[in-house]
């Protein structure tokens, strides 16, 4: 069963950081709805707080991604010419 990719943004890097990337999202995701639901109930300290959080989540998620993706858009795409590929490895 072949690894599961939660964004297409994430394609291509290894399943432990996409895991991690999705949980920092998530976190991020519902610290901007519980910001949002801060300012529906005219709570407006606690949704700046919320928001301060999230814009944190946001941040960090960023930072812990670009070493990550830079790698692999710096990657070359093709494997050189004398690489032996098995049967059942994709490339």
């Amino acid at each position: 069963m072949p690894a599961r990719t939660f964004s297409p943004m994430l394609a291509g890097l290894p399943p432990a950081v996409q895991e991690t990337a999705e949980t920092m999202r998530r976190q991020a995701i519902w610290m901007r709805q519980s910001e949002r639901m801060a300012f529906q109930r005219d709570d407006v300290k606690t949704a700046q707080m919320f928001g301060d959080h999230a814009e944190d989540a946001e941040l960090k998620l960023r930072e812990y991604l670009l070493p990550f993706v830079a790698a692999r858009d710096a990657a070359p795409m093709t494997l050189p010419a004398n690489v032996v590929l098995f049967p059942g490895v994709r490339s």
